[in-house]
């Protein structure tokens, strides 16, 4: 059954012709990797590849992809008060350790490195290095443009790594609006043991969107979930992160001492697999606009899901970590030294950028922008509870889910 998305591109504009033409070769080279497997892949394989594929997807092709003139705006890229927030925040983690090592996930630009390197050093908490995994050749460029405008002394202890480190080391690792560019997979639910999952077929060149039955593992977790949220509507339609666990190991398997800490916008599983829920989180992004049609201009167009932080939190603790905090972006900002942050860049700015610096704030932390839309969850591996996370320790239960 071929499903029926409804979603308004007649609002998009049209990317120009070489842009066209490198999503027409994606599709090409997606459709011939479905031919190699039957003619049909699962959802998230067609969005691993939009994203991810060598040269054309979306996060490694030359687009640009943050800011104004791109498709959206991450905290980072708004000032200066994020990172000093959570440069305050690190540093309680940094002067518990011998040898501490930042590992930043998917840098963008590099703002935040940039940033959290200066006010690190003003606060006399610098790590040992900032390695910084990024698999953009793109952005790596930017990221290396903006770090050499630090002093040496900071510069230099910034790294690019090929690959996640291996190699045990004591610190940070952290990442911003990273795991809701992980692949995820859309299930349907329909009543009983009727599950079906979204899936791409190749047909005379072209890709659809279909619904098929359920895999095993597919089919296992939703009827999970189901029996855990009560009786859901029928259709009932939302997503999972199979692979996430997998992707957790992989990021923090050195990390000897220290904490894993991630920002991005979500929820736990009580409210994101709520009943009034229906119909998922899953969005396209394409300059500045939100649509839902995930077939539309494959590599141009960022696809995204919000984060179940319950499956997170399972996976952190089935890896040996503690649970240090999880609240909202708000919050969090709040208990890291917000109004002392602000008060000090507000003290030097003129009126313009006291103004610019007020608009700042409110976007990172007003329910109706990022402050409740956006959680923080840290864990903790071999640290005293509440290290980076102090005022917000008590949200296991809801975790738990």
């Amino acid at each position: 059954m071929v499903i029926d998305i409804s979603h308004a591109t007649h609002s998009l504009p049209m990317p120009a012709a070489a842009a066209l033409a490198q999503s027409d070769a994606l599709v090409a080279r997606i459709c011939a990797r479905a031919k190699e497997q039957g003619g049909r892949l699962t959802l998230g394989d067609y969005i691993h590849a939009a994203l991810y594929e060598p040269g054309l997807g979306y996060y490694v092709s030359g687009q640009r992809k943050f800011g104004e003139s791109g498709d959206f705006v991450t905290a980072p890229e708004l000032g200066s008060v994020f990172a000093n927030c959570c440069a305050r925040a690190f540093s309680r983690v940094i002067r518990q350790l011998a040898e501490p090592v930042i590992v930043e996930l998917g840098a963008g630009t590099g703002q935040f490195a940039h940033d959290v390197m200066l006010a690190l050093d003003r606060s006399g908490a610098l790590p040992l290095r900032y390695e910084i995994l990024e698999v953009s050749p793109q952005l790596v460029a930017q990221q290396r443009q903006l770090i050499a405008t630090l002093p040496d002394r900071l510069a230099d202890r910034v790294m690019w790594l090929d690959a996640v480190p291996r190699e045990a080391f004591d610190g940070i690792v952290f990442g911003n609006e990273v795991i809701d560019a992980m692949p995820i997979e859309r299930f349907c639910w329909r009543g009983g043991d009727s599950i079906q999952q979204d899936c791409v077929v190749e047909s005379n060149g072209k890709l659809q969107l279909i619904s098929a039955p359920a895999s095993a593992a597919i089919a296992e977790r939703v009827t999970e979930l189901h029996a855990q949220q009560g009786d859901w509507p029928v259709p009932y339609v939302s997503e999972l992160r199979p692979g996430l666990g997998d992707w957790l190991h992989s990021v923090t398997a050195g990390l000897r001492r220290g904490v894993a800490m991630f920002v991005d916008y979500g929820t736990h599983a009580g409210e994101y697999y709520h009943a009034q829920r229906t119909s998922g989180t899953l969005l396209c992004h394409y300059q500045h606009r939100a649509h839902t049609d995930v077939m539309r201009w494959p590599g141009l167009q960022d696809i995204t899901a919000w984060v179940d932080f319950s499956a997170l939190y399972r996976a952190a603790t089935m890896l040996g970590f503690d649970l240090d905090g999880y609240t909202s972006q708000a919050h969090f900002l709040i208990d890291s030294g917000l109004d002392a942050v602000v008060g000090a860049e507000f003290s030097d700015a003129g009126y313009v950028q006291q103004v610019q610096l007020s608009a700042e704030v409110r976007r990172l932390t007003l329910p109706g922008e990022m402050g409740e839309r956006f959680k923080v969850a840290a864990f903790r591996r071999d640290m005293e509870q509440g290290v980076l996370t102090p005022a917000h320790t008590g949200f296991e239960g809801y975790l738990n889910a």
